[in-house]
C-alpha cells in the first residue's frame, strides 16, 4: 500500500486515509439478539428512539447523563407486555451507565500509556480520546453522533449502527510525534500478529482503522485543508458497516458508506481510502456530482464494481460507491438492512444484493441511475 501523501491530492481537498482492516473486529458490546424474526427491530429488541436528540458528552463540561445517552427504545411489536425478557427503560439507562464507567477506565489507561492528559468525548456509539481542544473535540463528537443518528433515521433500524462506546474507540492525536508515541504504546500492548500485516505500512500514513482502536493524527496544515470532523466520520461510518456485516462488507460498501456519511453530515466526502497516488478523488465529492457522472456514462457496470478490490479502485469508483450506497440505502432502507444481514451470514455480495432487493445488479444499476437523476 502506498501510504504517502500526494501533495496535489492534499491541495485538492482530499486526504489519503491508511485504512485497512487487520482481520476480524474485536468484540463489541452489542445487544443480545431478542430471538425473534421481528420485521420491525430485526431481532434486536430495540428500535431507534422516537424524536431522539443528539447526545455528546465532553469531559469537564457537564455531568454524564445516562438517560440521554441510552441507545434505542424497546420494539413496539415484539417487546410488549410485562414478560421478564421485555426490555425496559431502566435497563437501557443502566447499560449506558456501565458503558460510561468502562469508557472512563479506558480513558485513564490511555492517559497512563501516553503519559499525558487527553480529553474524553463520548457519543452513544463511540468514545473519542483526543488531544484536540475542547471546542474542536466537541465538533468532532457532534459529527460522529450525527453520523449514527442519520444512519438510524434512514434505515429505521439499529442494525447498521452496532457499536457502543465501551467497545469502539477513536484516538485522535495532534502532530506526528504523538502518532509515533501512540504506535509505540500499541506495540507494547499487542503482539505483531494482533497488530496485523498492515501495521508497518500504516505508520507511513495518518489514519488507521485498527480493530482494537481507530486512530489518526492531525496537524495545523491538515485541518486547514480538511476539518477534523471528516476523519472522525470516515472512521465511525467505516466501523459501523464493518461490524454490521461481520467484517464481510465489500470495498465499495465500506468506502461508499463512509463517503455517504461525510456527504450527509458535512456536505461532501473528502477522506477516502486510496492505495495508489493519482487514482483517487482530487476534490470533494457530492451526490450531485455523482449524478452528473452517472448521466455522462463515467461509471463502470455495477457487476464489475461489486467484487472489485479496493487496491484496484480508479477515481470514478469512489464517486460510484457513494452513489450506489445512497441509492440502496435511501430508496429501500429495509432491503438495505436485509442486504447487510445477508452479507453477515456469509452470502456472497452479488447473491446477497439480488436476494435482498429481488433484482439483478443490472436492474438495480438502471433504477439507481433514474433515482440519481430525479433527486
Amino acid at each position: 500500500m502506498d501510504a504517502q501523501f500526494d501533495r496535489r491530492t492534499l491541495l485538492g481537498g482530499t486526504m489519503f486515509a491508511v485504512l485497512a482492516s487487520t482481520g476480524r473486529a474485536l468484540a463489541q458490546d452489542q445487544l443480545a439478539e431478542a430471538g425473534s424474526d421481528c420485521r420491525r427491530c430485526r431481532g434486536l429488541g430495540l428500535v431507534p428512539r422516537s424524536n431522539a436528540k443528539a447526545y455528546v458528552f465532553v469531559e469537564g463540561q457537564a455531568d454524564f447523563d445516562p438517560a440521554a445517552a441510552a441507545v434505542g427504545q424497546k420494539c413496539p411489536l415484539c417487546m410488549k407486555g410485562d414478560d421478564k425478557a421485555v426490555i425496559d427503560e431502566a435497563a437501557l439507562v443502566d447499560a449506558a451507565k456501565r458503558q460510561h464507567a468502562d469508557v472512563l477506565a479506558q480513558h485513564a489507561q490511555w492517559e497512563e500509556r501516553l503519559g499525558e492528559e487527553l480529553l474524553l468525548v463520548q457519543t452513544r456509539h463511540a468514545a473519542i480520546h483526543t488531544q484536540l481542544k475542547a471546542a474542536d473535540a466537541k465538533r468532532v463528537g457532534d459529527a460522529v453522533e450525527q453520523t449514527t443518528m442519520r444512519l438510524q433515521r434512514v434505515a429505521e433500524s439499529l442494525a447498521i449502527t452496532p457499536t457502543r462506546p465501551a467497545g469502539y474507540s477513536q484516538v485522535i492525536l495532534w502532530g506526528e510525534p504523538a502518532w509515533a508515541k501512540f504506535r509505540a504504546a500499541m506495540e507494547q500492548l499487542f503482539t505483531p500478529e494482533q497488530l496485523g500485516g498492515e501495521w508497518q505500512n500504516a505508520g507511513k500514513g495518518m489514519l488507521y482503522d485498527h480493530p482494537a482502536v481507530a486512530h489518526c493524527y492531525l496537524t495545523q496544515k491538515t485541518v486547514r485543508e480538511v476539518a477534523a470532523e471528516y476523519f472522525a466520520v470516515k472512521l465511525a461510518a467505516t466501523r459501523q458497516i464493518w461490524v454490521a456485516t461481520g467484517t464481510r462488507a465489500p470495498a465499495w460498501l465500506v468506502d461508499g458508506l463512509a463517503a455517504y456519511a461525510q456527504q450527509a453530515v458535512l456536505g461532501s466526502a473528502r477522506v477516502f481510502t486510496i492505495y495508489a497516488q493519482g487514482r483517487g478523488p482530487t476534490r470533494p465529492v457530492t451526490l450531485d456530482q455523482t449524478a452528473r457522472q452517472a448521466a455522462a456514462g463515467q461509471f463502470r457496470p455495477w457487476e464489475k464494481l461489486l467484487t472489485r478490490d479496493l487496491r484496484d479502485f480508479e477515481t470514478a469508483d469512489y464517486a460510484q460507491s457513494l452513489a450506489m450506497v445512497a441509492f440502496l440505502l435511501e430508496d429501500q432502507p429495509a432491503k438495505f438492512v436485509s442486504f447487510v444481514e445477508r452479507l453477515k451470514s456469509g452470502t456472497a455480495t452479488p447473491a446477497a444484493l439480488e436476494e435482498a432487493y429481488g433484482a439483478t445488479a443490472g436492474e438495480l444499476e438502471t433504477a439507481g441511475g433514474k433515482w440519481l437523476a430525479r433527486r
